[in-house]
């Protein structure tokens, strides 16, 4: 309520008109432009919302949805992989490779997409490779400095939330 107004009464009074507004359209349910199963209200009153989040508080389980507020598509993280390494696409679906289990640890991380999803894009990879290539890769990275670095600089290439 505090980003619609800092006086309680008046953020309580704005917010409800907006969702009795967005009610009253025929046929209309508000609850379907709800983002990340939690904010609802215009594309620039999400943008603001989100912009309050930070990214260590995404991180702690207690968020609701948290998954669904890091709403990049595969294709978005796939193109700062490949934008990084300067590599094409093709390149990270080439099985038992760094740069594809990093992408796979990048695409747990930063969508909501399922780990079959995920495989899909892998040509095939099952939901169980997936997983293991996620952990394989997050065990590597604890050791080497040089993939966590990587992994640091696409995700800042990510803005820290997408709308």
């Amino acid at each position: 309520m505090g980003m619609v107004s800092e006086d309680g009464k008046t953020a309580r009074r704005a917010y409800r008109e907006y969702v009795e507004k967005e009610g009253a359209e025929e046929g209309r349910n508000p609850l379907e432009d709800v983002y990340g199963g939690v904010i609802l209200g215009s594309r620039g009153f999400i943008k603001q919302a989100l912009r309050t989040l930070k990214e260590a508080a995404l991180d702690q389980e207690e968020i609701a949805r948290r998954r669904e507020l890091r709403k990049f598509e595969i294709e978005d993280v796939i193109e700062a992989v490949c934008s990084y390494f300067e590599v094409p696409a093709d390149r990270l679906t080439e099985g038992g490779n760094d740069l594809r289990d990093m992408a796979i640890y990048l695409l747990k991380r930063h969508t909501s997409g399922l780990n079959r999803q995920i495989g899909e894009f892998f040509e095939g990879l099952t939901y169980s490779g997936v997983s293991k290539a996620n952990q394989r890769f997050s065990m590597r990275m604890s050791g080497d400095r040089s993939l966590r670095k990587a992994v640091e600089n696409i995700t800042k290439s990510l803005s820290n939330v997408k709308v």
